[in-house]
């Protein structure tokens, strides 16, 4: 499925078709509930025009699984990883569609407090 090439900009495909293609991505699915919260857009500090859209990814609450058994994998990640705040760069192109253009590292609870397990 390509449906998501129209929402990123040219530069990021290569990046986004890389993730895409990560062992994680085509071997595991997930049970349970991931919540977003805490969204927020403000105007790029850098690039006029262009809007940083962040929140706050919260998948405590769910379990990875393998895609093929439907079994549950052992969860050997910090506590602080499952609370993220994650920011993508849009910008607007010639037809008026917001693009990602650019995502920023994420960062993890205690450093994002705003993303902090409730």
């Amino acid at each position: 499925d390509q449906s998501w090439v129209s929402y990123v900009g040219s530069m990021m495909q290569s990046a986004v078709q890389q993730s895409l293609r990560a062992t994680d991505v085509t071997t595991e699915s997930f049970t349970g509930t991931i919540s977003y919260f805490d969204m927020r857009v403000i105007p790029d500090p850098l690039v006029h025009g262009d809007l940083d859209v962040s929140s706050c990814f919260d998948n405590a609450g769910s379990s990875n699984t393998n895609l093929s058994t439907g079994a549950v994998l052992p969860d050997t990640s910090p506590a602080g990883s499952h609370y993220v705040r994650i920011t993508d760069e849009l910008r607007e192109d010639s037809a008026g569609q917001w693009q990602v253009i650019s995502s920023l590292p994420a960062v993890s609870y205690p450093r994002a407090e705003e993303c902090r397990p409730s």
